[in-house]
């Protein structure tokens, strides 16, 4: 029989071909398990994981097109998940702020499609519902968690010498790694003992940041598969940067859950200056914690700064302090090309000025104006200026979805202050 002749009905019978299946799909599931696959992609796309380098330029186009299609299929529905409408005033200085940033640094025609593929992402997260917004820090913990658990099997594979398949990689020619797929070993760790581990990301430090920022919108969750697993990873990135963030967040964590913090602070001295003095004692001092972590909090010949302080080099540091006596002060000087000084909130004010630090700014503050714990939404505006300071990458989607979600937790008002003062065995 040709193809021509197959009756419809026929077609009908076939399951591949139920044309009218379709229309029995729950379009909630399907526009809520989308849009988590696209902010998990888009999440991966700006922290620059090795599996997604070649979408760094058009993948924001594409998401934010299926996400458009998405929030199209949702507003079809009676209760979309797209519904809140409080959200102008954020908008309208995110519209503000990203027209700044392509005026300044002179984007192309490609440039501003992309700075119009972010401004409308960001309209997507503003205009969901803040029901969904703990299902989508759950989603982001544990696809996060699956990712890390292969590739730390993977990672301590490599360790006992197996002969794992791999490829020299470099990312922007400026990070040259030999690549295992699940795992990158960074050339500059290449003759350690053990290599520290960072994933798939850039650097330790990249991934140990960003998985501090997830748990920061996973607080009363800490005991949880996932965020052991994420936590587990973070410790054996040997991330200073992760580490102090860490400690900072687990008293931010207290805080927001309206717990007493004297004992958690006796506790942490009594359990950090244990690790210190083991540091130094085991191998006397010849061990990865007390190189990579304690050593960097000596002061260095000068005297006048930690030797861990690798925010910027001196180079850039000149160039900074030219900056801040110059005509370009409000505006900035663009986008720093030569090695070094590439990360900090000096490098954000030097290449966006102060009117860029200020625009961000009002960005975060009403982004979360509607948050109703008042601790969660300080916690994160605090958390999110103490990590300016060492990463200003304020707009990538990997830092502020979870300072977003961080902010819209609830989980200190939900307990009654009886709660507050018998469960202690919330992590």
């Amino acid at each position: 029989m040709s193809l021509l002749h197959i009756k419809y009905s026929t077609l009908q019978n076939l399951r591949i071909f139920n044309i009218r299946s379709f229309r029995y799909l729950d379009k909630e599931k399907v526009c809520i398990v989308g849009y988590f696959c696209a902010m998990l992609l888009n999440i991966f796309i700006s922290a620059h994981i090795s599996w997604c380098w070649r979408l760094d330029a058009i993948g924001p186009i594409f998401i934010a097109i299926a996400v458009g299609a998405l929030m199209l299929l949702s507003n079809s529905m009676s209760n979309s998940i797209f519904s809140r409408k409080d959200m102008l005033l954020p908008m309208l200085i995110c519209i503000i702020l990203h027209a700044y940033l392509g005026i300044i640094h002179q984007r192309n025609i490609f440039g501003y499609i992309v700075i119009f593929a972010d401004i409308f992402i960001f309209l997507s997260l503003f205009r969901l519902d803040p029901k969904y917004f703990t299902r989508l820090a759950d989603c982001i913990s544990k696809t996060l968690a699956i990712l890390l658990l292969a590739s730390m099997i993977v990672y301590i594979l490599y360790l006992l010498g197996y002969n794992l398949p791999s490829r020299n990689a470099s990312w922007e020619d400026r990070y040259y790694y030999t690549d295992y797929y699940l795992f990158l070993l960074d050339e500059r760790f290449m003759s350690n003992l053990f290599p520290r581990f960072h994933s798939i990301f850039l650097e330790p430090g990249h991934m140990g940041t960003i998985i501090v920022l997830i748990l920061a919108c996973q607080i009363g969750k800490w005991n949880r598969w996932n965020n052991i697993i994420l936590i587990f990873a973070m410790v054996i990135s040997f991330s200073l940067a992760a580490y102090g963030l860490f400690v900072i967040l687990w008293f931010i964590r207290l805080w927001i859950l309206r717990r007493r913090m004297l004992p958690s602070i006796i506790v942490s001295v009594a359990i950090i200056s244990t690790i210190v003095i083991g540091s130094f004692a085991y191998k006397q001092g010849d061990n990865m914690l007390n190189q990579y972590i304690i050593l960097r909090f000596a002061l260095n010949d000068a005297g006048d700064d930690i030797e861990g302080n690798n925010r910027v080099s001196e180079n850039f540091e000149r160039a900074y302090d030219s900056f801040l006596h110059s005509s370009n002060v409000l505006f900035g000087n663009g986008r720093w090309e030569e090695e070094g000084g590439n990360a900090g909130i000096k490098l954000y004010i030097y290449e966006n000025g102060f009117i860029g630090f200020i625009l961000i700014w009002l960005f975060y503050i009403f982004s979360t104006s509607a948050a109703k714990d008042k601790r969660a939404k300080l916690s994160m505006l605090a958390f999110a200026m103490i990590n300016f300071f060492i990463r200003a990458y304020p707009l990538w989607l990997a830092f502020f979805v979870p300072y977003y979600l961080m902010a819209y937790q609830e989980i200190g008002l939900s307990q009654s202050p009886i709660e507050v003062k018998t469960k202690d065995n919330v992590l």
